[in-house]
């Protein structure tokens, strides 16, 4: 096929120089030399698949016994990630707006076509600030929330405060970070999105800085090798790993830059 005499002998050197040794009633026999390989058809070849297929399969059946164990473990059912785990969608990315889906769809759903109808202005200020600001707060509190949801999510309340629904818009009385204000301040104590979600992620800052006995401080700092101090400014450039930690660390160093 016109191949050098130089490769022809790397090959042939790697081909008669390992030696191999077969497991024989569970332990290994001498070593021997390779010699040639079998010719198709021969029955010794048939006998060596079987040797290797029956340890391949002992090996998979060990790992997936393992897998087994831990689920088990955690009392948890074996799946492919990504899988959603208390609402909250594993092995996903969440600065992809996709992964917030469920969250905007679940706001929506409570906004029913009988709730608009018959609430009051008051009755829809009171569903906003008891139900719908409420419903991402679980994921808020361990992720950044991308902007382009907040701003699908403060649209639909705006929308449902001063029209008759999501697909009805009337004429805002007033702008809405107006709106958003406490009332000491002249406004209706809705909030941002944007500020509450900060706000959840600073109690991770005061408990990895103040909890010393925290099973999660714990944890987190033994997978990411974080050993400096919570507050420091070199922790940010420890934890790159993590969308959790790099949620904290911005905070911890920006405060609240959410741009």
């Amino acid at each position: 096929m016109g191949f050098g005499l130089k490769w022809r002998n790397w090959i042939l050197g790697c081909i008669t120089t390992p030696k191999m040794s077969i497991l024989v009633n569970g332990s290994p026999a001498p070593p021997f030399g390779i010699q040639r390989g079998l010719r198709q058809g021969d029955h010794l070849s048939l006998f060596l698949f079987n040797i290797v297929v029956e340890g391949l399969s002992s090996i998979l059946n060990k790992a997936v016994d393992n897998d087994l164990r831990w689920a088990g473990l955690f009392k948890c059912k074996k799946a492919m990630l990504p899988i959603t785990y208390l609402g909250l969608s594993l092995g996903s990315r969440p600065s992809s707006e996709g992964v917030w889906v469920s969250v905007v769809s679940n706001i929506e759903k409570r906004l029913s076509p009988w709730k608009r109808k018959f609430l009051s202005k008051g009755g829809h200020l009171v569903l906003i600030k008891s139900v719908l600001n409420s419903i991402p707060t679980y994921f808020m509190s361990v992720f950044r929330m991308p902007i382009g949801v907040v701003n699908k999510i403060e649209r639909l309340q705006r929308s449902f405060l001063w029209g008759d629904g999501i697909e009805k818009r009337k004429i805002h009385a007033v702008d809405w970070a107006s709106v958003c204000n406490n009332n000491t301040s002249g406004g209706l104590g809705i909030g941002r999105m944007v500020d509450k979600n900060v706000s959840l992620l600073a109690k991770w800052v005061w408990r990895f800085g103040f909890d010393r006995n925290s099973l999660c401080k714990k944890v987190l700092c033994a997978k990411y090798g974080i050993q400096v101090k919570i507050l420091s400014w070199d922790w940010k450039s420890n934890v790159s790993s993590s969308y959790f930690i790099k949620a904290v660390a911005n905070v911890i160093s920006t405060g609240n830059n959410f741009g």
